[in-house]
């Protein structure tokens, strides 16, 4: 039996096949949080953060690109 999964935005539940999703994951201090998100909620939720590349005492988003991993 074939298995079929839909991934879906965490946000806004969009579906895959009509905006494409991507996984990501965040972190904070010690705390690492995992979701999928499409692209218009990715851009929403930086402008929310506004993560810098240093810590600097702001929130820090770190993308993780699965097809890069060796």
């Amino acid at each position: 039996m074939a298995r079929v999964q839909t991934i879906v935005c965490d946000r806004c539940s969009a579906k895959d096949d009509s905006t494409h999703v991507i996984p990501w994951t965040g972190r904070r201090g010690n705390q690492r949080v995992q979701g999928d998100l499409c692209q218009k909620c990715w851009d929403e939720l930086i402008q929310i953060f506004r993560p810098a590349p240093t810590g600097k005492g702001r929130h820090q988003i770190v993308l993780t690109d699965p097809t890069k991993i060796h």
